[in-house]
Formats: C-alpha cells, structure tokens, sequence
C-alpha cells in the first residue's frame, strides 16, 4: 500500500485525538454551565388589588416583574443611592407612616433640610403625576429627582453605577431583573419605579364594606345614604365630606389634580405647580393626596405645618385663606372662602371616617414591602 502522508506512531495518534475531543468536551461543558448559569425566567408581578379595580397601569417598557420588584425593594433600601452610603429612599419613606415621615421637611445628607414633607407611597401604579408639584409625569422619571438632588441623595449617577457594578450581589439582582450584565442607571430606575408600583393598599375597613355597599346600592340606595345608614353620619357630615371627595380620592392616591386649599394669603413662599406650568394662576396650587392611610401619613401638607388631623380638619373649619388662587371648592358664592361652621358631632364623625374608616392597619405592617 502507498500511503499519501507520514506514518506517525499509532501512541502519537491516539494521544491527539484524546487531546481533541478533551478539549471539545470542555468548551461542550462550559457552554451548558454557562447556559444554566445564564437561564433566566421572567415571572410578572401579580398586583394584589380587588377585582372591581381597574388594571395597575404597566409602561410597555418597563413591566412590572418579580424579580424587578426584589430589585427595587433592595434599592429602595439601600443606602449605596446616596452619594456618602448615609440616606436612602426610606430614611424619607417609613413604612409605619405609609411611606412617610415624621419630621415636618426631609432631610437629605450631611444634615441638609429640603423645603417639603415626603409624601406617602402606596397605589401609585394607578397615577399618572408625581410630587407636590407634579413634576413628573411616571414613577421612572420621578426616582430620578431624589437620587440627584443635591440636598438629598446628591449622586453622580456615573460614580453610582460604577458602584453598583462593583458589587456581585447587585450584579447577579440586576441580570435576574434586566438579563443584564453590566448595571445602567436607566435600569436603577426602572427597578425602583417596578418596587413603587407593586406597593397597594386596599384593605380598610371601607374597602372590606365594599360587598355590602355594592348590594345596598343596587337597591337604589345612594352613597350618603348608605354612610348614614351604616354609621348615623348627620347630614352636615355627609355634605362635608362630598364636599372634601371633590379634591380627594379615597380609591386610589388621589385624583393627580393640583389645587389651592388657602393655606396662606399670598404664594411667595412655595408656589408650586407654577414651577412646572410656569402660570401665574397656578401658584399654591400642590397635589391632593388620598384620605387612604391618612392618619398614619402626619405631619400634613407639603410643608408638614399642621401636626395633627384636627388642626387640618380646624384649617378647613375656619381657617382658610383668601388667596387668589384659592381653588372654587373651597370658596362661596360671593368667592370668599367657605366657613363650614362644623360641630363636635360633624369633627367627630369626620375623624372618625378618616383615621378608622380609611385607615388599613395590615398595609403598614405588610412584610412583603419590608427588606
């Protein structure tokens, strides 16, 4: 026989191939490591909300997953947002207070005041306006204000990311939320907004007595008569707080309105929406928030001045200021502002509704929104 090429030694033969198909079954071997160590399933957030509820709003971009709200539930807390490791979202945002705050004005790092209260968190999947002055317009836009203001978290988004990616354990959050491998700010953002969105309360004693008024109404009885009906509110109560209803939700956080409730005479202070409209006519005007949680949610207004619920309820009594913005709800025919002139028995039953009726004990204990 005439061989066409070198006789090699059958020992020097076998030796190559074995190195062959070692090294293919190798790369065979790390590529289905490295598969499974890649897989990553996608399970959406099931929002925990009442069926008669319309559906939690979820941007085509950003949709709300469980492993982006684990993400953003870490974030929130995590102190690694503020510039010096010293303040994260929830030194602002207490659960036990709805996601408010004690204190009259926040406080951002190394002490620095910031001229408003923080407002409660729960329910935002379904608004569509954020902050007093309703300067952003989605929840991923509005994370972004906190973590960059100077007299709050006062981050450089370039140095926060590159902190980020420093850590495995956010790394290996961030590819389970985002398949992701390397971390980008617009993705912090994204994850905080999912967290946000997955936070509801929907389990007050109203909310528990919405069988029961959904068959009284069918009957043809109205709201105001069913309230009466149920816990002998007068008639003055009643006309109070559809009077109140008209700026304040009580189904979701609020109706995104911005409104003037006459705090002061003049807006040289705060002028709030106008900072976003930029229109005379709409200084003083700031975000109506829901009844929802309220007596969880003090100090109140934007600026934290009134402590209590009765100095609020007091405000409203007798205490509004004929500012020239003041909101038409709040004026009487002649344009002044409205004296509602309320009794004992009125703020009473008025208190009554807004720190037993509306108030949802098991939402500002609930584990699953801690870390």
């Amino acid at each position: 026989m005439v061989w066409l090429w070198p006789v090699r030694s059958s020992n020097t033969m076998n030796r190559k191939v074995y190195t062959l198909l070692f090294l293919v079954t190798i790369c065979i071997v790390s590529l289905f490591v490295r598969s499974c160590v890649m897989h990553r399933e996608t399970v959406y957030f099931r929002y925990d909300i009442p069926p008669e509820l319309p559906q939690a709003y979820q941007p085509s971009h950003n949709a709300t997953t469980e492993a982006g709200v684990a993400l953003g539930k870490t974030l929130f807390f995590s102190t690694e947002l503020s510039r010096n490791n010293t303040v994260s979202c929830s030194s602002c945002h207490d659960q036990e207070k709805a996601f408010a705050e004690s204190r009259t004005t926040s406080e951002g790092i190394d002490g620095q005041k910031v001229n408003r209260n923080s407002m409660p968190l729960f329910n935002l999947a379904w608004v569509d306006r954020f902050f007093w002055d309703g300067r952003a317009a989605s929840l991923e836009e509005a994370v972004n204000f906190p973590i960059t203001a100077h007299n709050e978290m006062d981050s450089d988004t370039n140095r926060l990311v590159q902190r980020l990616n420093r850590s495995a354990r956010f790394r290996k959050q961030f590819y389970a939320a985002f398949g992701i491998e390397e971390v980008r700010y617009v993705h912090v953002r994204m994850a905080l907004a999912q967290y946000l969105r997955s936070i509801t309360s929907y389990a007050s004693p109203l909310d528990r007595m919405y069988p029961i008024v959904s068959e009284l109404m069918a009957q043809g009885l109205s709201q105001p008569e069913i309230m009466q009906r149920e816990f002998g509110f007068s008639d003055k109560t009643i006309q109070t707080l559809q009077l109140c209803e008209t700026c304040h939700s009580n189904i979701t956080y609020g109706n995104n309105k911005m409104k003037n409730n006459g705090l002061d005479i003049s807006n040289a202070g705060d002028i709030g929406f106008a900072v976003v409209s930029g229109k005379k006519t709409d200084e003083g005007l700031f975000k109506a928030p829901s009844f929802r949680n309220v007596a969880f949610s003090g100090p109140y207004m934007h600026d934290g001045r009134f402590a209590t619920l009765e100095e609020v309820l007091e405000h409203y009594n007798s205490g509004i200021q004929p500012n020239p913005n003041l909101s038409e709800e709040l004026r009487d025919e002649a344009g002044d502002p409205v004296r509602l002139n309320l009794g004992e028995r009125e703020k009473k039953e008025i208190l009554f509704f807004l720190t037993r009726l509306m108030s949802d004990t098991s939402f500002i204990t609930n584990k699953k929104y801690a870390l």
